[in-house]
C-alpha cells in the first residue's frame, strides 16, 4: 500500500487546548521535519516559552534527545544558552550510555548464540538502530531480550555467571510457577549499572494475548549486522504491533513511544495488509488503530488511505481522544476501576476485555511476589493475595 495525502480533519486543539510548550514538544517529537514544522518551531520559540516547563515535559516523555536534535538543526539564536547547554550535554551522555548498552546486549546475544540458545533483542538500543538508524535518538533504561520460556532457567545461570542478579530468588518449584504465571524476569548488574529483562510473553498485566502470539510476532524475521554480530530483528510490521501492545499496556502515557511507531512507519515500507491480518488474529486491531490515530493526530503521521478510513470510526476517535487528554494532563493516576474500563474500551471483542480484567485482577505480579514471600507449596495463595493487594494499593480496602 502506498501512503496518500489523506487526513482525518481533526485538530488537536479541538480535543484539548495545548500550551505553547506542549505544541513545541509535539513539533520536535520526530526526526524529519518539513518547512512548515520549522516555521512552527521558530514561531513558538519567538513567542516566549517557559523553558523550565518544556524541559520537564521532555523529561516526562523521554524526548530530550529529539528536542535537542530539532533545535540544533534549526540553530535558533533565541534559544537560552543554558537550555542548549543542558540539552547538548544530555544528548552526548545519552549517546555514550546507549553505545555501552548496545555493546552489552551484543555480548549477551553472542554468548547465548554460542550455546545454541536463540534470543531476540528488541526495544532498547536495537530499536533505536532499527527505527532511527542512530543510537543517539532514543532514551531507554534497560535491555529487553525475548527468549523461549524453557530457556529462561539456563539463561538465568549464564547471566548470574556474568554478574547479573535476578530480581527474585526462587527455588525450582517457585520458578516453574513463576514462569507459568508471569511474562518477564528482571536482572540487575550492579557493577555495570545495567538492568536487563528476559521476556517470554509480549502481553501486559491487563492485556492478554493468544497462546500463539509470540509465534505470530516472530514470523518473518529480519537480521541486522552490528559490529560483526548478526542479530535477528523483528520485522517492521510485527514491531508496529509489539510497540502498539506496549503502549496499550501503559495506557499511552509517553509520547516517545508514539514517536517510535511514527518514525518506524515513516522510515520503513510497511505491508499494511499483513499488519491488519496479524492484528486481527491477535485480537488487537482496535489497539493498533488507536496507536495509529494518536500518531496521525499528534505527530502528523501520513498513512495509507485505507488505514485512514479505518481510523475514521467514531468509537476509535472517542477512545483515542481520552488518551490524548491524559497525555497532557499532569499526574494522571488510573484507579482499579479505570484499569477495568480501559481494558474493555481498547478491545474489539468484549470477551477479550473481560479476560484481560480477570487475569489482571487475579494473576499475581511482581508487586505480590515482592510484598509476600510464600513457600512453593503455598504459591496458589498468590492468586488470592493479588486481588486483596490491588484493593489495598488502590486504597479501596485496608488490611
Amino acid at each position: 500500500m502506498q501512503k496518500k495525502s489523506i487526513q482525518i480533519v481533526i485538530l488537536v486543539d479541538s480535543i484539548i487546548k495545548l500550551k505553547n510548550e506542549e505544541q513545541m514538544l509535539l513539533q520536535c517529537a520526530r526526526t524529519q521535519i518539513n518547512y512548515n514544522n520549522q516555521k512552527k518551531i521558530i514561531s513558538l520559540v519567538r513567542s516566549g516559552l517557559d523553558w523550565e516547563y518544556l524541559l520537564k515535559l521532555a523529561v516526562k516523555h523521554k524526548l530530550q534527545q529529539l528536542l535537542y536534535w530539532q533545535i540544533n538543526q534549526i540553530s535558533l539564536v533565541e534559544l537560552p544558552p543554558e537550555v542548549f547547554k543542558y540539552l547538548s550535554i544530555f544528548f552526548r551522555n545519552n549517546a555514550t550510555k546507549n553505545l555501552f548498552y548496545m555493546k552489552e546486549i551484543l555480548n549477551i546475544v553472542n554468548m547465548l548464540s554460542e550455546m545454541d540458545i536463540i534470543s531476540f533483542p528488541y526495544k532498547g538500543p536495537i530499536l533505536a538502530q532499527q527505527v532511527y538508524g542512530n543510537l543517539s535518538m532514543r532514551q531507554f533504561g534497560d535491555l529487553d531480550l525475548l527468549v523461549r520460556k524453557e530457556d529462561v532457567t539456563p539463561i538465568k545461570k549464564i547471566l548470574i555467571s556474568q554478574g547479573y542478579k535476578p530480581e527474585f530468588d526462587l527455588d525450582p518449584i517457585q520458578e516453574r510457577n513463576y514462569l507459568n504465571s508471569q511474562r518477564e524476569l528482571k536482572f540487575i548488574n550492579e557493577i555495570k549499572g545495567v538492568s536487563l529483562e528476559l521476556h517470554w510473553k509480549f502481553s501486559g498485566i491487563f492485556l492478554n494475548l493468544p497462546r500463539n502470539a509470540e509465534k505470530l510476532l516472530l514470523d518473518n524475521l529480519n537480521s541486522i549486522n552490528i559490529g560483526g554480530v548478526s542479530i535477528p530483528i523483528i520485522s517492521p510490521e510485527n514491531m508496529v504491533l509489539i510497540l502498539s501492545i506496549h503502549n496499550a499496556s501503559h495506557y499511552w502515557s509517553r509520547l516517545s513511544w508514539l514517536a517510535d511507531i511514527a518514525t518506524l512507519i515513516d522510515n520503513q515500507k510497511i505491508e499494511w495488509a499483513y499488519v491488519l491480518e496479524t492484528a486481527q488474529k491477535l485480537s488487537i486491531k482496535r489497539i493498533l488503530l488507536i496507536n495509529l490515530y494518536l500518531c496521525h493526530i499528534l505527530l502528523d503521521l501520513k498513512l495509507d488511505k485505507n488505514i485512514i478510513s479505518l481510523l475514521s470510526n467514531m468509537s476509535i476517535i472517542k477512545t483515542s481522544n481520552i488518551f490524548i487528554k491524559n497525555i497532557f494532563s499532569p499526574n494522571v493516576e488510573y484507579t482499579l476501576i479505570d484499569n477495568i474500563r480501559v481494558s474493555m474500551k481498547i478491545r474489539e471483542n468484549k470477551v477479550d476485555g473481560l479476560k484481560d480484567c480477570f487475569i489482571g485482577i487475579f494473576n499475581p505480579s511482581f508487586y505480590e511476589l515482592n510484598n509476600l514471600k510464600l513457600p512453593s507449596s503455598l504459591f496458589f495463595l498468590y492468586y488470592i493475595y493479588r486481588p486483596l493487594n490491588l484493593l489495598k494499593r488502590y486504597k479501596l480496602f485496608k488490611f
